[in-house]
């Protein structure tokens, strides 16, 4: 919703609200008389709440509300005993007012009292108030003072000498998006305050000349009334800019509606009206009647910058909702630069959940919750599946930090996790997983590590026997191998004694492998047979295993994934079925039978 407040003159004192209808059909405007001459004025639109200071000392608080009638309610008003220069609106209980003595008051609107606190003075007259974040005011002096005040602990935290503003008309505009303080000099220069890293600078605006300076979320305007044109900033340290012609008897003018570049101005006999861009000109719409007007008042900029962050919320949630999860980024983006991060990636979170995008799925995982405090308790869900998906794609270790940083009771699981960190660093294992290679192999790639080891990807049904073990199955089955030319491609047997992970266990049993190579294991595929010993007998299970091999450089391990995920999808894309040799499997199954036989036992259990 746009809205605009004009403050009027004597004989007609008062504020006129200009308002546009929720359809955009229409402009309203509302007029309120004050019994003295109004000087300053704010808006909380996320409230709809108003404050009009005027030059005796009273502070009007309006409610306003929400429809196309637009309408005001709850009035009430404060006294400072002396000239209101300034106003700020911070939060929604809290009012900010100056004078020209210096003095700034702090107020409980909801209190009954009506009583300020006086906040730590800046000694110099204060001509202007802008909120520039939770608990911070900023506020300007006509005689080149800027200071910030901590509204909870009703002090300074920052004071520092600038140049000096324009006696005429003291502005002080915080633009989120530069994360940056701005106002026009007396000699024509835009003055910039960086709030990161606490330092000035400034752009030669209008050299000389009388200007004043409006903002949206995405550009700085300024308006020189002198030269009739009006300058478009996108990015002020570049200091290019595009520049408009502005009619010349305007002598005020403000944003309205940002969406359409369009303004309310004043013009030299207090008639004020709407201003459109019509190519590179300002033009009046011939919209209003408002007469005696001198200022014009519009809503932080950052009402408008949530107004666009909820229609791209909107529009993400209904494409989320029907199933159009791709081609979302520009939209997290953009919510990103309005400054949503935390939005956008809860969102990214529910498309990619929904698209079953493991990677982004993680990405968005990891990015939200790199950027929480530790102390936030409102994304414990997404804090808990992230140490999900760092389990599922086996990253132990990462999930270990996550239960520590964040002290989440969950013993069993992380003493697992313990375990397993122990194991994958000193011992040989095998892992199996819940979900396919080539994911984790990527999630690896993503989290910036090798991927290595064995990996189960198929289990058969187990057998039981007594006293079989694997030492013998591999005797009988490199005897039937050397028995029979028939069986010279066959790999050696060779028994590895891993450590067997799963998500909810860890097994320490024996393993026989068939495999070409006789050392390290390289990238292959690889067929073997896995002996669990309980005290009941021996359980032989089938299992295949696909071999991640070693990387010769361990910072290239890009290069190193890539190639073990394209030798992974060839091997999967060549056993769909995931079938054993017919040779291998007769040669397994016969040793089994002789070992069995070996071993005194006539029949399996």
């Amino acid at each position: 919703m746009a809205l605009a407040i004009l403050l009027r003159s004597e004989p007609d004192s008062g504020v006129s609200f200009i308002h546009e209808s929720q359809d955009n059909a229409e402009i309203n405007v509302l007029r309120f008389q004050t019994d003295y001459l109004p000087l300053s004025a704010d808006i909380n639109m996320e409230n709809f709440l108003v404050a009009v200071g005027t030059c005796c000392g009273s502070i009007d608080l309006l409610r306003l509300s929400n429809d196309d009638t637009i309408t005001c309610h709850n009035h009430k008003t404060l006294f400072q005993a002396s000239s209101v220069t300034g106003l700020c609106l911070a939060g929604d209980s809290h009012l900010v007012s100056c004078n020209s003595q210096g003095e700034v008051f702090l107020w409980d609107i909801n209190s009954t009292k009506n009583m300020p606190h006086k906040l730590e003075p800046m000694n110099y007259p204060v001509n202007a108030l802008t909120q520039i974040g939770d608990g911070l005011v900023a506020g300007l002096s006509s005689s080149g003072k800027l200071a910030i005040w901590d509204i909870d602990k009703k002090r300074i935290v920052c004071d520092i000498g600038c140049p000096d503003p324009q006696s005429s008309l003291v502005q002080l505009h915080h633009w989120s998006v530069g994360k940056c303080l701005l106002y026009p000099s007396s000699d024509g220069t835009l003055v910039i305050y960086n709030l990161e890293n606490n330092t000035l600078a400034s752009i030669n605006a209008h050299r000389h000349q009388p200007f004043s300076v409006t903002v949206s979320h995405d550009y700085i305007y300024t308006i020189s009334l002198k030269e009739s044109c009006m300058k478009r900033y996108s990015d002020i340290l570049s200091g290019e800019y595009q520049t408009f012609t502005v009619p010349e008897n305007i002598t005020s003018i403000n944003l309205f509606d940002d969406s359409k570049e369009q303004f309310v101005g004043i013009d030299s006999g207090g008639n004020a009206d709407i201003y459109c861009v019509v190519e590179n000109r300002l033009e009046p719409a011939n919209l209003l009647k408002e007469r005696c007007c001198h200022t014009v008042v519009i809503p932080h900029p950052n009402y408008r910058r949530v107004l666009i962050a909820a229609a791209i919320k909107g529009e993400i949630e209904n494409n989320i909702l029907s199933g159009q999860t791709q081609d979302l980024d520009y939209r997290y983006d953009r919510l990103k630069d309005l400054g949503f991060p935390v939005t956008a990636l809860t969102l990214k979170i529910s498309a990619c959940r929904q698209n079953d995008d493991l990677i982004d799925y993680l990405s968005a995982l990891k990015e939200l919750v790199g950027s929480l405090p530790h102390n936030k308790g409102d994304f414990d869900e997404y804090i808990i599946e992230y140490t999900r998906v760092l389990q599922e794609t086996w990253h132990p270790l990462e999930a270990i930090n996550i239960y520590e940083q964040r002290n989440i009771d969950s013993t069993e699981i992380f003493k697992h996790l313990s375990r397993a960190v122990e194991i994958i660093s000193n011992d040989i294992y095998v892992i199996e997983a819940d979900i396919e290679i080539d994911k984790i192999i990527a999630s690896a790639s993503f989290m910036g590590k090798i991927f290595e080891g064995l990996w189960c990807i198929d289990q058969k049904p187990s057998l039981s026997f007594k006293n079989i073990t694997a030492a013998m199955i591999a005797e009988k089955y490199n005897q039937i191998r050397k028995s029979n030319n028939t069986y010279a491609c066959l790999s050696e047997a060779q028994v590895i004694c891993p450590f067997w992970l799963t998500k909810d266990r860890i097994d320490n049993t024996e393993l026989v492998i068939f495999s070409k190579s006789q050392d390290t294991p390289r990238a292959e595929l690889i067929y073997g047979i896995k002996i669990d010993q309980y005290h009941s007998g021996s359980f032989l299970t089938p299992v295949m295993l696909f071999s991640a091999g070693v990387s010769n450089n361990e910072t290239d391990f890009l290069a190193h994934n890539k190639n073990i995920e394209s030798i992974y999808r060839s091997i999967m894309a060549d056993t769909p079925d995931c079938r054993w040799p017919d040779m291998l499997f007769k040669t397994v199954r016969n040793a089994i039978q002789q070992a069995n036989t070996s071993a005194g036992n006539m029949f399996p259990i």
